[in-house]
């Protein structure tokens, strides 16, 4: 966390930017997990063929079947889907897509 000097002589917590001090800006230490080691190195997973190609489905599903039911398109064509319906089926997409992410 940083400290930044106000024009009233006292500070307020700033996470933006080095400190300020009398117009001159200092060097903020920044405190590592790793004790100053090298830093650690994200692992992120990348979806192999079959299983990027039911996310990316996924993926495009979701936004169209929200247009679909804030528009209100099926009862036009006689299709009625409950809320509660909809919401299942919502967030089971939701839940596919976080697991395969």
């Amino acid at each position: 966390m940083m400290r930044r000097a106000t024009s009233r002589g006292d500070t307020a917590t700033d996470r933006s930017g080095p400190v300020k001090a009398a117009g001159a800006i200092l060097p903020v230490r920044v405190h590592t997990p790793t004790g100053g080691q090298t830093p650690v190195q994200e692992n992120n997973r990348v979806l192999k063929r079959p299983y990027r190609y039911v996310y990316e489905v996924l993926a495009i599903i979701l936004p169209i079947a929200a247009l679909i039911y804030s528009l209100q398109l099926l009862p036009r064509f006689g299709i009625i889907i409950y809320k509660e319906q909809y919401l299942t089926l919502f967030i089971a997409i939701c839940v596919a897509i976080s697991f395969l992410v």
